[in-house]
């Protein structure tokens, strides 16, 4: 029965979505919900803060540090919106002067919501309730700015104009004001379209992309105001990527401000990670992971993480909360292995993609892969040579779950590699086996950058990373730096298998230091589903912003430029 609603909840959704008036207004119905809640649950924090600051920031700091909260959106049903107003607050509360920044309807749509059947909507709803949004979150004891007031009208022509103007060999790396904004413009159309590349021979995708380009000019040209006339120290924003975020983390970058972005991690629901001064592929927390290698694991942080491990390997912990329910007969796990395994070759290497768009969105890729795709074209290519290796490619259940693409991986290598030889099998996202069921000593596994390569390794299971990843850095698995040297050790993972068995012992301490010292609870947020608000968390005000509460020490430290690593 639960099944049947939700497929007929999902039509009806699918219907709206169809026409830009139903869109609007269904949108604008339930974010006339989400603002009657706020307006009751946040009815004491619209008081305003008591006197007292959370004590351990120096006097110097208070009232001197400024920094500004790139909000952008004030969409009612986005619960990041609330996220960032809470820590506006907070940083309010610990005492430094805080900007809280809003496009504020200045562009057409954007990125906050940047997923093309719903976008229209978004921005309507986000313009005509908006301003209630920001009352009824008791932003009026903040500063609250806006887009407008930062770019002139003549600017915004100036930069479609010249936008317009560029050839489209230009597009792809454009650089504006010291900012490689075609970057991030490239970036915002990936995840426009849902998928992992861009053409811009196609009509669709260069006028979406020149749309995205303009957005991300915009987004620096305002930056620069900012940063010339309120002169903030920090800047404290989501993911830092697409042509909202992005291009702002950048430009701050460029003129030495600190900078804090914040991720929601789908490993360990209700907790974040708070990268500062740093890129998301890069170790954060630098100085403390140094200090934290330099001694083994105590007994009681072994068993942490054990107990942590076999939770994720049955699919009880993170994004395997979501997942449950959508694989099918679990029934047919055993007969599928079976299947799998059957024939008798040399060696079996299981494949690990990420969704089809997510593994290109990042700002980052591999030094040997041009992106994703390269990296499953020329390893597809291998085995097709070497057909007494087998290739098994477990596509990511996201694809069809959470984060729908509309081109998959198995689509992908079904259109452009057509029949494949039999020792290259490609699982669909909706078979019913996880990725951990396809792990064992006598399976290599290939990653681009998936947290499953670092939890393979710390279990001793040999792992191939292609792509840039915080862990490999860390030195938890080995480091490939060209085409042939990771040819070679598809051929004869013999070096591969000798790292992992050397590397163990760093590969657990890595893997505690990510898990349960990078990642900080915070304490309004479920953990038992992904990006919900726990609302009831958010009615005792005094609570929350407790000088002694994990929310106003994570307030604390991002005031005074440390880095955000438990404990707190």
């Amino acid at each position: 029965m639960k099944k049947k609603l939700e497929n007929f909840w999902e039509k009806i959704t699918i219907f709206i979505h169809k026409y830009d008036s139903l869109d609007k207004m269904a949108f604008f119905i339930y974010g006339l919900f989400w603002i009657a809640r706020a307006k009751i649950v946040f009815r004491d924090l619209r008081k305003g803060p008591p006197n007292a600051t959370v004590p351990g920031i120096s006097d110097s700091l208070k009232k001197k540090n400024k920094i500004l909260v790139l909000a952008i959106r004030a969409i009612p049903s986005t619960n990041l919106v609330y996220f960032d107003a809470i820590f506006g607050h907070g940083f309010y509360r610990a005492g430094s002067d805080v900007l809280m920044l809003y496009c504020d309807g200045l562009m057409d749509s954007c990125d906050a919501d940047t997923v093309f059947r719903n976008q229209k909507a978004q921005c309507s709803a986000c313009r005509k309730l908006g301003p209630s949004v920001k009352k009824y979150l008791g932003l009026e004891q903040l500063q609250c700015i806006f887009y407008r007031d930062y770019i002139l009208s003549e600017d915004i022509s100036e930069i479609k104009t010249k936008v317009a103007e560029l050839d489209k060999s230009q597009l792809l790396d454009f650089q504006y004001m010291g900012v490689n904004v075609g970057v991030h413009a490239k970036v915002a159309t990936i995840r426009f379209f849902l998928y992992g590349r861009i053409n811009l021979s196609n009509p669709k995708e260069e006028s979406v992309f020149r749309e995205k380009l303009v957005y991300a000019m915009i987004a620096v040209k305002v930056a620069s105001n900012i940063i010339e006339k309120e002169k903030p120290d920090t800047i404290f924003m989501l993911h830092g990527i697409y042509s909202s975020w992005g291009p702002f983390l950048s430009y701050f970058r460029n003129q030495g401000k600190d900078t804090y972005v914040y991720d929601n991690k789908l490993s360990k629901l209700g907790y974040f990670t708070f990268h500062h001064n740093c890129e998301p592929y890069k170790i954060f927390g630098q100085e403390a992971w140094l200090d934290f290698s330099r001694f083994p694991l105590k007994k009681e942080e072994e068993s942490q993480l054990k107990s942590y491990l076999d939770k994720r390997f049955k699919g009880k912990l993170g994004e395997y909360l979501m997942y449950k329910g959508d694989f099918g007969d679990s029934n047919a796990k055993n007969s599928i292995l079976k299947s799998l395994f059957k024939g008798n070759y040399a060696r079996r290497y299981v494949m690990y993609p990420n969704v089809a768009w997510d593994g290109n969105i990042k700002g980052y890729t591999s030094e040997v892969f041009e992106d994703m795709f390269d990296w499953l074209d020329k390893t597809v290519e291998f085995f097709k040579k070497n057909r007494n290796y087998q290739l098994i490619i477990k596509s990511h259940p996201a694809e069809i779950i959470t984060d729908k693409c509309n081109t998959s991986v198995a689509t992908y290598m079904e259109e452009r590699h057509g029949p494949l030889p039999e020792n290259i099998v490609v699982l669909k996202p909706d078979v019913a086996i996880k990725a951990y069921d396809l792990a064992n000593p006598d399976i290599l596994s290939i990653t681009y950058d998936g947290t499953i390569g670092l939890e393979l390794a710390l279990s001793g299971l040999p792992v191939l990373v292609a792509g840039d990843s915080h862990y490999r850095e860390a030195g938890a698995v080995k480091k490939i730096e060209t085409l042939n040297e990771y040819y070679k050790l598809l051929k004869n993972p013999g070096e591969l298998i000798s790292f992992t068995k050397e590397h163990i012992e760093l590969a657990k301490k890595y893997a505690y230091f990510y898990f349960f010292k990078s990642m900080v609870r915070v304490p309004f947020y479920r953990e038992d589903k992904w990006s919900v608000i726990d609302w009831k968390k958010l009615e005792n005000v005094n609570e929350l912003f407790s000088p002694n509460g994990d929310l106003m020490k994570i307030c604390e430290k991002i005031i005074n430029k440390k880095d955000v690593i438990d404990p707190l």
